[in-house]
């Protein structure tokens, strides 16, 4: 029943009254708010209500920093992570959205408006979430989840093909790719690819569906975004997909009419490009169904691995569909006629039966007969035509009648086989460098011999392991063990991290059969750790193994076999297992063992503990950190792992992928960081490596106080916060801001001779003067307190103290200006530089007292350089507030009054929108016009993260010097 305000629906015996809901109205459903028309206004309204809300009742409360950033990060972030979860927030969204939780940070910090987005969400400081960083992240992560959920991926891989065709291009990734910025106009998944691309990430499917007769899209050209979709309409009138189809054979000129810019000719029908096959022929598009006669197709279906035979009973070709058609299967007889017998297996006649059911039969009118048979709808354009002719012989325990095929089953198997690889698979340029899998396999033969090689292990090996260089050692391998049916393997690890670059070596013993001297060893790269050297081992030990064997695995890494025996349990959902470690790893291991169906447990050995088998894969282990050939592992063929992510030159992350996103964000913020061309010093200071970015960070957050959160504390890291960035209230800011109320007095308090800025403050002579007896008395300080905590002999760590640059001039000869001394000038301006912290590492102080000690002296440190520098140039400021008769009211009047001519004057400025065409993608990580594509610090610094699989503030200590010259010479200004 239905009526205006309710639809009735029968569920059983009960009849439900469910309420109809107006397209544009939305309907909570756990949690979040959906409508028929796809339109997030309503969640986009609801959040900016709560922001604002939260916000506003934030700023009355007496509350610290901390209270302010958990909130944003632990509350507000996560519920908009949940409401959004369905649709991208688009950036102009976002930044409205971050504006709105910025101004509540800079509050409680008591920090300039025009404080820098790159330290709002940098990490080094403490910092709140970007909603449009955090929004990424978590969609990426989500998607990663449902395409590899089995729940979930044959929908991704629907909206994925939904995706090609409405873009109208056969690799949606290289299209989006493209394209400008995210738009309304597209849907989620199409704005996530488009996104990814400004943070060199990939997502690399397992599964392609593929458009022939091209190598191109047209799409892939279309420059424009805001027309975007027109111009696809148009190709889409046309039949135009590629562009080979409207170029001419030399590739150079477009065959166009000049007059109206049409093709000069017909665009001609796309065929397939397979010559020895007839396919069905296609009937005209219809609402009615086509009887057919005798008419014989086969083809090879990827569901069972096997050739299908059937006769044709009829044909559909809907409008705006693909054409179908509907058989009646039959099976080849696999026993040979008598008459038969003394031919050649490929020999022998090729005989057809027909089918009494399968699991490809469906539901139709035709199987719902008694006849017993088997009929199956497929794509007439995956099909090919063969000759049958009915024969007159029986065969016992097959049903009359039978037929006789011209071809034999072996010929026809090899042309479907053949002909389903051309429908699947992408183009291949003429002069691709890709090796012929059967090529390859008779370069093979040459030397080894395949046919001993079982094919399940024969095609692990071909598929998955990487370089073609290990497929020789590992055949071999399997070729010994494969008379065996019980193996046990001694497997072990090794991390080396020597050298600049970490190697990892892996190596195994075959136990059960000493006098075989079966072993291996090999080497690998990328996110090094102990673990997955370990775990590579025992990856390389089962993959030659023979099938339905027994195995016995004994290693040392309790790790590995917690991990493998979590595998099973249920609470390891299809979500969490791609956040463990190693996940494609252990996706590759389940794949294997799957394949094999092997017989797995594992026993603990204790490390180094003088079992002779144990130290000998230890040997082997480090044996093959040696190896210059890297093992990696093709996880296109493993079924379970349906996609993964992949960065810049094809590092997998097979980590959790919010946390490694989140470097990847973390070293794009450090370099917009160092570009503000307000704190030019700090970028030359970072890239010569003076600075200590960890004790920076450490520092920046340090609270000295009893309480864990204070007003006090808020005003001591506010400090920091704004010596660094150079943006203390100095008179050139504060002219800047309100050049009438100061009548532009512009000298400094302190020496009364220069300009006074940020930069003049630390050069500042007098400051010179003030600030040197208070290093002469924290030299002696920092002598005591490392000699006192220090087990080691004091004449080997003696020159890191005496001879310290940061404490050197002070008992010497002062130098001409602060900035001579480098990294003197770092630590005035709270960041604290390498020298500063090695002495404590010379004498072998521990890191976690080392901490302890460097952070109370330096709050001691600059509690001085405080009292005596900044108290003083106050109390010479309040002095002139006074003399001028400036109060706080004044500012707060003047501020308001020219707010009203600011508006005034953006209501008539022309403003360009379009910042795309004019200045390329503008990525919304914040509100600035400056670009990352052509630098490629962060790239480097998450590349060499990912290899050495450390901490990211780790990465910061790597040899930047390399990068001062090529990558800075393009310096912006905040757009604040």
């Amino acid at each position: 029943m239905y009526n205006n305000k309710t639809v009735s629906l029968k569920f059983g015996v009960d009849i439900v009254d469910i309420k109809v809901v107006p397209p544009n109205d939305n309907e909570r459903i756990l949690g979040i708010y959906i409508n028929i028309n796809n339109k997030f206004k309503f969640t986009i309204n609801k959040i900016n209500r709560m922001l604002k809300y939260t916000c506003s009742n934030l700023k009355k409360k007496r509350i610290t920093h901390d209270h302010v950033i958990y909130i944003i990060n632990k509350v507000l972030i996560p519920r908009i992570e949940y409401l959004c979860q369905h649709f991208i927030i688009l950036p102009y969204i976002c930044n409205n959205f971050n504006r709105t939780i910025r101004s509540i940070y800079k509050s409680s910090l008591l920090l300039p408006r025009s404080i820098y987005n790159t330290i709002i969400h940098n990490q080094i400081y403490p910092n709140i979430l970007n909603i449009w960083d955090h929004q990424f992240l978590s969609q990426t992560s989500l998607l990663n989840a449902q395409a590899n959920n089995p729940l979930t991926k044959n929908l991704i891989e629907y909206l994925i093909l939904y995706s090609q065709s409405r873009l109208w291009t056969n690799d949606i990734f290289f299209t989006t790719k493209y394209l400008d910025s995210p738009s309304k106009k597209l849907n989620r998944i199409e704005n996530l690819l488009c996104i990814m691309h400004n943070y060199k990430l990939e997502f690399k499917f397992s599964f392609k569906f593929n458009t022939k007769e091209g190598s191109y899209p047209l799409s892939a050209f279309l420059i424009r975004s805001n027309q975007f979709f027109n111009f696809i309409k148009s190709l889409k009138n046309k039949d135009i997909f590629f562009l080979d189809q409207i170029i001419t054979v030399d590739d150079n000129s477009i065959i166009l009419n000049q007059n109206n810019l049409r093709l000069t000719f017909d665009v001609p029908v796309i065929n397939r490009q397979n010559p020895t096959i007839s396919h069905p022929k296609i009937i005209a598009q219809s609402s009615q169904i086509t009887k057919i006669k005798n008419i014989w197709i086969a083809y090879w279906c990827p569901r069972n691995n096997d050739i299908i035979y059937g006769r044709v009973v009829e044909k559909q070709h809907f409008y705006n569909h693909h054409q179908t058609i509907t058989f009646e299967h039959y099976v080849n007889i696999s026993t040979s006629h008598p008459s038969s017998h003394n031919n050649m297996p490929r020999s022998r006649p090729n005989y057809l039966a027909k089918c009494s059911g399968c699991i490809l039969s469906e539901q139709n009118i035709y199987n719902n007969n008694s006849s017993n048979s088997c009929y199956i709808t497929t794509l007439s354009n995956y099909t090919f035509i063969i000759n049958v002719s009915k024969s007159n012989l029986s065969f016992p325990n097959y049903r009359k009648p039978f037929y006789k095929c011209v071809c034999q089953h072996s010929t026809i198997k090899q042309t479907a086989l053949i002909d389903f690889n051309l429908c699947t698979s992408p183009p291949v340029n003429s002069d691709s460098n890709i090796e012929d899998p059967i090529i390859y396999r008779s370069q093979l033969q040459q030397f080894i011999d395949l046919v001993s090689i079982n094919f399940i292990n024969k095609n692990l090996i071909l598929q998955l392991v990487q370089p073609n260089s290990l497929h020789i050692p590992l055949l071999k391998l399997a070729s010994s063990l494969a008379l065996y049916t019980n193996l046990e393997f001694y497997t072990d690890g090794s991390l080396i991290r020597d050298d600049n670059i970490p190697t990892m070596g892996h190596g195994w013993i075959f136990s059960s059969d000493l006098n075989a001297n079966i072993t291996y060893s090999g080497a690998s790269r990328e996110w090094a750790s102990s673990t997955k050297a370990e775990l590579l081992a025992i990856i390389t030990a089962l993959i030659v193994c023979p099938p339905s064997s027994t195995i016995t695995i004994h290693t040392d890494s309790n790790n590995c076999i917690n991990t493998y025996n979590k595998l099973s349990s249920p609470k390891l959902t299809a979500r969490r297992f791609q956040n463990i470690n190693n996940c494609t790893l252990w996706n590759t291991l389940k794949y294997i063992i799957s394949t094999l169906q092997l017989s797995v447990s594992f026993i603990k050995v204790k490390a180094h503990s003088g079992d002779i088998l144990n130290d000998t894969a230890d040997i082997l282990a480090k044996e093959g950190s040696r190896s210059t050939e890297y093992i990696t592992f093709n996880i296109q063929h493993i079924k379970n792992q349906r996609c993964h992510l992949t960065f810049h030159d094809g590092t997998v992350i097979d980590r959790n992928i919010r946390k490694s996103i989140k470097r990847i964000i973390n070293f794009q913020y450090f370099e917009r960081h160092l570009k503000h061309q307000n704190i030019h010093r700090i970028k030359d200071y970072a890239l010569n490596n003076l600075i200590d970015w960890e004790f920076s960070q450490i520092w920046f957050k340090y609270n000295s106080l009893s309480k864990p959160t204070s007003e006090q504390y808020s005003k001591h890291v506010s400090w920091r916060i704004k010596s660094s960035s150079n943006n203390l209230p100095t008179l050139d800011i504060l002219n800047r801001n309100y050049p009438d109320l100061l009548n532009n007095h512009e000298t400094c308090f302190l020496c009364l001779t220069e300009k006074e800025s940020n930069d003049h403050l630390w050069n500042c002579p007098r400051v010179l003067s003030l600030i040197t007896p208070i290093f002469l008395e924290h030299y002696n300080k920092f002598k005591t307190l490392i000699t006192s905590e220090s087990e080691s002999v004091y004449a080997l760590y003696s020159d890191a103290i005496t001879r310290n640059i940061i404490f050197k001039w002070a008992r010497t000869r002062p130098p001409n200006q602060i900035i001579d001394i480098p990294d003197l000038h770092c630590l005035l301006m709270n960041f604290v530089p390498i020298s500063l912290s090695y002495p404590f590492k010379a004498a072998k102080i521990s890191k976690n007292k080392t901490k302890k000690l460097l952070l109370k002296f330096l709050f001691d440190l600059h509690k001085d350089i405080y009292e005596t520098i900044w108290k003083a140039r106050a109390s010479a400021w309040k002095e002139f507030k006074k003399t001028h008769h400036i109060t706080k009211k004044s500012f707060n009047n003047y501020r308001r009054d020219h707010n009203r001519d600011t508006n005034q004057n953006r209501r008539t400025r022309h403003r360009n929108n379009n910042l795309e065409n004019s200045n390329g993608y503008h990525c919304p990580f914040n509100d600035s016009r400056r670009h990352l594509e052509n630098n490629n610090l962060w790239i480097y610094l998450t590349s060499s993260n990912f290899l050495h699989n450390l901490p990211w503030i780790s990465s910061l200590n790597e040899d930047l010097s390399q990068f001062h010259f090529n990558i800075y010479n393009n310096i912006f200004l905040l757009n604040i």
